[in-house]
């Protein structure tokens, strides 16, 4: 399909979303966007002579495709990267192909790492190619080499990780009856379109990780293998990699990581990863205004720490207004970098029951309008000096069940309005009523 034809579907389709948005007839697809372009990242080497990726593909299309059309789509592109560039295998490229070629090559990561592609990472237990290795002095042995191993599918996975958040991916297990391929489409019920899944492993099993930084990439990529030229290849895909990272992460304004089983190790990469990016000069990382790292059942405070800049307790995205650590059920106290963040305005660290009090430090957020602790079971104590927070229009403690009364929270807090506070102090929600105009 050429370019110019697919722009005018994906026009026609946005149209089609703003006509429906206009009409206030579908609340569904209000929460969907996304355009129609569906990436493939498979194993390349051969030409699929089983036809086990189409076969992988078009069952998944098969679920996709009429959600997809519910929503506004005429039709959709499929890049295949094989096929979708011309090759020079068996025959050599002309000189109009080879250009054609060079300027696809120049934009290799674009297919996968934007945000609002849908991408198909191709898994399971036949994906990979037999490959001749040499062993020592031997003659070359044939074996069998795993994505992991093949440097082009490593450098599309990682794109395709790098700016999607972690409520768009399907890492669902499929089940796998005998004798069937070994891929099984996702099931309808998993297909919403407020969390349309952007990125869906066939196959086999998927699991998001942090995006590696430029020089875990090269570490990563050095024992890939390639079809030819691998010294070539590696210094084009360490390249395009180290440029998308900064020009896409680095003009993020979310970060979303919710609920992802990361423990140290992958906290401490994700951390290299965007260190990496707020170093640059135009420290791109100060446009970030929202953290979601909910529900990360792992996630510690020696963890959450981690997020400063190196060799200094400066917070490592000192611009966000929103930060969400509901859920971290490990979680003991707020990190010290918080108290940097001049701009906050939501707190949320609901559902935290390891946390036993909060820091003094707390008072010196005077931008911050809402602290949501709901349900923090172990909450035994607030900040004496809370009420000095002026800005603080809901303070909400339901379920706060050994919260003790340390200070007299109507009166420190300047009229906050509380609503179904026993006397107990069974705390629920507070609002102060925002300054009525004169």
């Amino acid at each position: 399909m050429p370019a110019a034809e697919l722009e005018q579907l994906e026009s026609a389709h946005m149209a089609t979303l703003k006509a429906i948005e206009d009409a206030h007839c579908s609340t569904v697809a209000l929460g969907f966007k996304a355009i129609g372009i569906i990436a493939v990242s498979q194993v390349w080497h051969h030409a699929d002579p089983k036809d086990e990726t189409l076969a992988a593909v078009g069952k998944q299309l098969a679920v996709d495709l009429p959600k997809m059309f519910d929503l506004g789509w005429t039709d959709v592109g499929v890049f295949i990267d094989v096929s979708g560039r011309y090759q020079d295998v068996p025959v050599e490229r002309s000189r109009a192909e080879e250009a054609h070629f060079q300027k696809g090559l120049a934009n290799a990561s674009l297919w996968f790492a934007h945000r609002l592609v849908t991408v198909y990472i191709v898994r399971g237990p036949d994906d990979g190619v037999l490959i001749q290795e040499a062993q020592g002095e031997e003659p070359r042995v044939a074996r069998h080499a795993f994505r992991e191993e093949i440097g082009w599918a490593v450098f599309e996975e990682a794109c395709a990780t790098l700016l999607k958040n972690s409520m768009q991916f399907d890492t669902a297990e499929q089940s796998k009856p005998q004798g069937v391929p070994f891929t099984q489409p996702r099931t309808e019920q998993t297909l919403t379109a407020r969390h349309w899944p952007r990125v869906s492993y066939l196959g086999g099993v998927g699991a998001q990780q942090p995006s590696p930084s430029s020089s875990e990439f090269c570490a990563a990529l050095s024992t890939c293998i390639f079809p030819s030229d691998a010294r070539e290849q590696r210094t084009l895909l360490n390249g395009l990699y180290a440029r998308t990272l900064v020009s896409g992460l680095g003009k993020q304004t979310a970060l979303n990581y919710r609920r992802l089983p990361w423990g140290p190790e992958q906290v401490q990469r994700l951390v290299a990863t965007l260190r990496e990016v707020a170093s640059q000069p135009e420290q791109p990382c100060n446009q970030v205004e929202k953290l979601d790292m909910s529900a990360n059942r792992r996630l510690t405070l020696l963890g959450l720490q981690k997020f400063c800049r190196p060799a200094s307790r400066r917070a490592l995205l000192p611009a966000l207004r929103e930060l969400d650590l509901s859920g971290c059920i490990m979680l003991t106290s707020l990190p010290e970098w918080a108290s940097q963040l001049a701009s906050l305005e939501r707190l949320d660290v609901s559902n935290c029951p390891a946390i036993r009090s909060l820091p003094e430090w707390l008072v010196d957020l005077q931008g911050l309008q809402e602290l949501l602790l709901r349900y923090c079971e172990g909450l035994t104590s607030l900040p004496e000096r809370l009420g000095e927070i002026h800005s603080l229009r809901t303070l909400d403690v339901f379920g706060c069940r050994v919260l003790k009364p340390t200070l007299d929270l109507g009166t420190a807090l300047d009229g906050l309005l509380a609503h179904n506070m026993p006397h107990e102090l069974r705390m629920r929600t507070y609002q102060r009523p925002a300054a009525q105009e004169t």
